[in-house]
C-alpha cells in the first residue's frame, strides 16, 4: 500500500519483551512518510485497522503526538508449569 500510493516505506520495527516468561510488550513498526498530511494518516491507519491491528494502537508522530486506530482484539494464553509442557 505505501508503494503503491507512493507514500514512503517500512524502515523498520521490533519486539520489546517483559521480563523470563512474561510475554510481548509491544511491537512497533517504523514507517518513512514522504508526508504527514490528514489525508496520509488516514490512508495509513485505515489499511493497518484493515489488516487486523489490534486495539490500543497508535501513530506516533515527530511531534509527540499520538493518533490511535486498531479494532482487533486478542487473547494470550500463557503456561507456566514444566508439568503442562511434558503434557503436550
Amino acid at each position: 500500500m505505501l508503494k503503491k500510493h507512493r507514500l514512503g516505506e517500512v524502515s523498520g520495527g521490533g519486539t520489546a519483551l517483559f521480563g523470563e516468561g512474561q510475554g510481548i510488550e509491544h511491537c512497533d513498526i517504523e514507517i518513512l512518510l514522504n508526508d504527514l498530511s490528514e489525508e496520509t494518516l488516514s490512508l495509513v491507519t485505515r489499511e493497518l485497522t484493515e489488516l487486523g491491528a489490534p486495539k490500543g494502537s497508535f501513530l506516533t508522530l515527530p511531534d509527540e503526538r499520538k493518533i490511535p486506530f486498531g479494532l482487533a482484539e486478542g487473547l494470550e494464553v500463557t503456561f507456566e508449569t514444566a508439568e503442562l509442557a511434558d503434557s503436550f
